[in-house]
């Protein structure tokens, strides 16, 4: 398993001890009623180890205590393994904007004020493929509205 696949699991494997995963490891095995009850007590178990885990002082979770540089952009990167196809595209354009914006600003930096400061959305939009723009429109037409 590399860093970033250990990155997703991390909150798991502090709250999940290894008799809980012998549990959910049995769910499969046993008849249906207990594989309810079975399956409710794990969760339970992982539950109030959460609990204990965020009552601890100093118990902080983080990917950048693992020595990597968390970003928002990292974060989209990872969530977007978890996303239907239409979450997919509404990260994919959040990622999409985040990059636009980074490159806007180290634009402004190499260039100062003579970036376009008063249209900065019509710059990022540029950055978008046709879809996204239209996708983009459409949140801003929402937001604005």
């Amino acid at each position: 398993m590399n860093e970033k696949e250990s990155l997703h699991f991390l909150l798991d494997e502090l709250v999940s001890e290894n008799h809980v995963q012998m549990i959910k490891t049995a769910i499969p095995y046993i008849s249906v009623p207990t594989q309810r009850f079975a399956a409710i007590y794990a969760k339970a178990l992982e539950l109030n180890n959460t609990i204990s885990f965020f009552s601890n002082t100093g118990s902080d979770l983080s990917a950048c205590d693992l020595s990597t540089d968390g970003t928002a952009l990292d974060m989209l990167n990872d969530i977007q393994d978890y996303c239907n196809e239409q979450e997919k595209d509404m990260v994919d354009l959040l990622i999409n904007f985040l990059n636009s914006f980074q490159l806007y600003n180290s634009y402004k930096a190499e260039f100062g004020q003579a970036a376009d400061t008063n249209n900065p959305m019509g710059l990022l939009k540029t950055f978008l493929s046709p879809e996204q723009q239209s996708l983009f429109e459409t949140y801003n037409l929402l937001l604005n509205t």
